[in-house]
């Protein structure tokens, strides 16, 4: 059965690959998807052609961190529908969990795990794909959008205690340490964000119970998303 992801995580696409001296259209087309998916954030789109995109647009733009530079700019927002939700939780903790509820508006590859150990806990991000490697860009993307949640909850100044990804490290990673801070691990057993216990259920001032209600209704009446 065919994995989808919201083809959202094109959204930031199109600026990162022109910004690079690709041509995002051509690209589209290359991988066999239909170029409405740049600019129609709620289609359904196969993941391996996704990420087969990225790792394309990589490769022509010499750029090993192209993943991550869409990731920089991502915002809650991006999230779609659920980030109403999201927003209004009481803690991280139960953001994070809200993922797995609502993964048919997100992504059927994306799933998020919390691992929880003495004082700190590791935010898995695991990719499921049809392939044996999902690819570094899909997975540095995922990564990247999960820190941005993180920081919505958190503060744009959060830093992780320490970010692993299971992929060799790039030649440079400069792009790295901007995004995730000084400690990025590579070569490891998992991809995943370690946080401490108190970040993960400190308490969300937003947090607005009512509207997390509407919220959740609202969403439980959504459609699946159509398919590309």
């Amino acid at each position: 059965m065919a994995t989808f992801v919201r083809s959202a995580s094109l959204t930031k696409y199109s600026d990162v690959a022109r910004a690079l001296g690709v041509d995002p259209v051509r690209m589209v087309r290359h991988v066999g998807l239909d170029q409405a998916c740049l600019y129609t954030p709620d289609l359904r789109i196969p993941e391996a052609r996704l990420a087969e995109l990225l790792e394309v647009s990589a490769k022509s733009s010499d750029c090993q961190s192209l993943g991550l530079l869409m990731a920089e700019s991502w915002r809650l927002s991006d999230f779609g529908a659920v980030s109403l939700l999201l927003q209004q939780q009481p803690t991280l903790r139960h953001a994070l969990s809200q993922l797995k509820n609502y993964d048919h508006l997100l992504s059927d590859s994306v799933a998020v795990e919390i691992v929880d150990s003495p004082g700190i806990a590791v935010v898995h991000v695991a990719l499921t794909t049809e392939r044996p490697d999902p690819g570094r860009q899909a997975v540095e993307l995922a990564m990247g959008a999960t820190l941005s949640l993180i920081r919505t909850l958190l503060g744009t100044s959060w830093k992780p205690r320490s970010v692993h990804f299971s992929h060799s490290a790039p030649a440079s990673l400069q792009i790295h340490r901007r995004l995730f801070g000084p400690t990025v691990e590579f070569d490891s057993e998992f991809d995943g964000i370690v946080v401490s216990q108190h970040d993960l259920d400190r308490s969300n001032p937003l947090a607005d119970v009512n509207l997390a209600r509407y919220a959740k209704e609202f969403l439980d009446m959504q459609p699946r998303m159509r398919r590309d």
